[in-house]
């Protein structure tokens, strides 16, 4: 081969090597192009959908302010009166008034620990058995100590033969361990069982015991027209459920019982052998109901002897004077 020849094929050979350098570069560059316009094209579309988003926030958040400002304008109106008129106004005074009746009534702290030291609890023996339940100091006539209970309690039926004894209430848990003094019955009422009623007489009790436990009880009896069916009542006694313990329960009045000396009351209120004698309190108009007594279970009448469902009963003072039992002579 002479050196024309040898020129000519040198010239070839780098001829094809720049071509197939140059069809390389194209073809990266194509492949280049198409990544990133597939890339771009991607991030577009997110770019999109991120914009997208980011208005549904913006509206929800301005349809929330709205509605705060709406609640805003609400509420500064139930403030500055001057942006109600006076019938409004009544509707709302009307309306809060609604709400706080809706409320349960309640007895404050005070009056209940007032309460709590004059209930007692009693309890006798006799011949028959022995007896346990509750009792009110100074319920009535200022002569003598003297405790109100019910006549079941101390052994209706042999109350001659009958010892009892009541013991105060010891703070801060009102328990039964309280001073024991000696009671001897005075007074029970002829028409029992429908009245069931009986005044105990407590023996040696000092002048300090006498003005801390037996002075003028702290509330008044209640009117028969001031007790309605819904009335909140609270009951004061030892029922067995409570333990050695004073236990309050509360409910309302469920229903009346006529009886020939006037009613006795239904109550939701808790109640169990041991109540009997304690007392109620209607917690609106702040007085004495009457004296807990026999629980009735499913139109049956009589004392704590079964289980199931009942609803304790509250004999009215009306019912108690109106017999003339007890009534001072």
């Amino acid at each position: 081969m002479n050196k024309t020849q040898g020129k000519i094929s040198f010239r070839i050979i780098v001829i094809s090597l720049t071509a197939t350098v140059f069809f390389l570069f194209v073809l990266i560059a194509y492949l280049g192009y198409r990544i990133y316009s597939e890339q771009h094209e991607t991030l577009s579309r997110t770019q999109e959908s991120v914009f997208t988003l980011s208005r549904f926030v913006s509206q929800l958040e301005k349809e929330l302010y709205r509605n705060m400002a709406s609640t805003t304008e609400v509420s500064d109106s139930v403030v500055k009166k001057g942006e109600y008129t006076e019938g409004e106004l009544r509707t709302l005074r009307d309306e809060i008034e609604k709400q706080d009746e809706r409320a349960p009534d309640k007895l404050s702290s005070e009056l209940i620990s007032n309460i709590m030291k004059r209930v007692v609890f009693v309890y006798c023996k006799g011949p028959k058995g022995e007896w346990r339940g509750s009792g009110t100091t100074q319920l009535m006539w200022d002569a003598g100590p003297i405790v109100i209970t019910n006549y079941h309690v101390i052994g209706a039926g042999d109350p001659v033969n009958i010892r009892c004894e009541i013991h105060l209430p010891l703070p801060p848990e009102y328990s039964t361990y309280g001073k024991a003094f000696l009671a001897d019955l005075i007074r029970y009422d002829e028409n029992y069982p429908i009245v069931d009623i009986a005044v105990l007489q407590i023996r040696d009790v000092s002048d300090n015991e006498r003005e801390e436990y037996f002075s003028s009880f702290p509330i008044e009896f209640c009117r028969s027209e001031d007790i309605n069916a819904g009335n909140d009542v609270t009951v004061f006694g030892y029922p067995k459920f409570g333990g050695n313990t004073l236990t309050l329960t509360t409910g309302v009045i469920s229903g009346f019982l006529k009886t020939e000396w006037g009613l006795k009351y239904k109550t939701s209120a808790k109640m169990d052998l041991g109540n009997s004698g304690g007392i109620a309190v209607d917690n609106k108009s702040l007085c004495i109901i009457g004296i807990p007594t026999w629980t009735q279970y499913g139109g049956k009448i009589g004392d704590l002897i079964e289980t199931g469902e009942s609803l304790g009963q509250i004999q009215s003072w009306e019912m108690i004077v109106t017999s003339g039992g007890i009534s001072k002579q």
